[in-house]
């Protein structure tokens, strides 16, 4: 998917529609709509879904932009001024300390999620088919329907808890304000998008249905589990914007992990059975192995075989995952085997990317793993020294 900028991501929401915004930040959480923009106490995280307002042309969307306030330079008493009375934001893609999480319409959603970007043009039929439950709708039209008609719009009881938890994260994500894009968009989806797995396109990250109804069913019992591990779900897909919006250290960032860069000449077979990963959809890292054979590996996931409702009608049915062993040379990755295969992990791939997760199909994701046991302080892990190299990676960046 491309690397957009806040001011280019926007530019795809034609109307612009919120239902609210959070701002990580001194002067709390604060709602709007397209029409105004108001501060709320911090303590109050519902938001203000009522006053949901559409801007019906270009002029007004333009005027909505305009409308978010942006902190420059404003001490903790300046914050508190109304909204009307700070500086428009000049250029909307630019980044400062406070950070806006919009909860995005359905409708918004399903517009963005039916762009075209490098998640999507680099989509293989065989994949297409089992993300539709059709293995005659291969074509990426066919996906984009389903794309619009996943979409969903939050309730007020989700966006209250997605709310709180966000807030609760608000000083701990202090340090990574200045690396994040100035606004992101929280979406809701069903099973139709992804197979029902939480994700993100761009800035804007998809919440599933049933991740949020495991939120609330756990809740009941155990509320304390619950917020956790709604906590670390928001983490994971936060670090993919994040990273995403700073793609161009992925070579050193992915280094912690002990990958290292290279162009990877996919085999057209192989590319037929690939499954993209819309949160990282490229491979161009691959981890170094001391061994006769290859000069090291590249994780990888593939399909099995076409859709077939009778083989099951869930994305994870047909996911098969290994690592490829390849050949490195001037910064080119090819396949090490005659007949490419995928091998199960080896202790030592496990040697070099830690073992603080089972999450290893991509170093972006096993890092969004290590970000969330970051920022939620766990301790007992593995190897806690990645969590502190991500924290002075991090650090380190101007």
């Amino acid at each position: 998917m491309p690397y957009r900028q806040v001011q280019a991501y926007f530019s795809t929401f034609a109307p612009v529609r919120c239902i609210a915004f959070i701002s990580l930040g001194i002067g709390g959480l604060c709602a709007c709509t397209t029409t105004h923009t108001e501060q709320v106490d911090t303590e109050q995280v519902g938001i203000a879904q009522n006053s949901v307002r559409e801007a019906t042309s270009p002029a007004q969307e333009a005027a909505t932009r305009q409308a978010i306030p942006r902190r420059q330079n404003t001490s903790p008493l300046q914050t508190n001024q109304s909204a009307q009375s700070r500086a428009p934001a000049p250029d909307f893609a630019q980044t400062s300390d406070l950070v806006f999480y919009y909860f995005s319409t359905a409708e918004t959603t399903g517009d963005v999620l039916s762009k075209n970007d490098d998640y999507t043009n680099a989509l293989q039929p065989t994949e297409i088919g089992i993300k539709n439950k059709d293995a005659t709708k291969t074509t990426l039209s066919d996906l984009q329907q389903n794309y619009k008609t996943g979409a969903l719009d939050w309730t007020p009881d989700e966006s209250k808890a997605l709310s709180q938890i966000i807030n609760e994260l608000r000083e701990d994500l202090t340090p990574y304000q200045k690396h994040l894009p100035s606004a992101i968009s929280l979406g809701k989806t069903s099973a139709l998008v992804e197979g029902g797995l939480p994700h993100t396109r761009g800035n804007l990250i998809l919440f599933a249905q049933s991740s949020l109804d495991d939120y609330f069913a756990t809740a009941a019992s155990s509320p304390d589990k619950a917020i956790e591990n709604l906590k670390e779900l928001f983490l994971h897909e936060l670090h993919h914007v994040l990273s995403r919006h700073n793609n161009t250290l992925h070579d050193d960032y992915f280094s912690i992990l002990g990958f290292k860069p290279c162009t990877f000449i996919e085999p057209s077979k192989l590319k037929a059975r690939r499954l993209t990963n819309p949160d990282a959809p490229h491979y161009n890292h691959y981890a170094p192995l001391d061994s006769e054979e290859s000069d090291g590996v590249i994780p990888y996931i593939t399909v099995a075989g076409p859709y077939n409702a009778q083989k099951g009608e869930g994305l994870g049915d047909y996911i098969e995952f290994g690592l490829l062993a390849v050949n490195e040379e001037n910064g080119t990755c090819t396949i090490a085997d005659s007949e490419p295969g995928l091998r199960p992990p080896s202790d030592d791939f496990f040697d070099l990317i830690g073992r603080n997760t089972n999450y290893i199909i991509h170093p972006e994701e096993t890092l969004a793993d290590n970000f969330a046991h970051l920022i939620l302080e766990r301790k007992g892990l593995a190897n806690p020294e990645i969590l502190e190299e991500i924290k002075n990676f991090w650090a380190q960046q101007q």
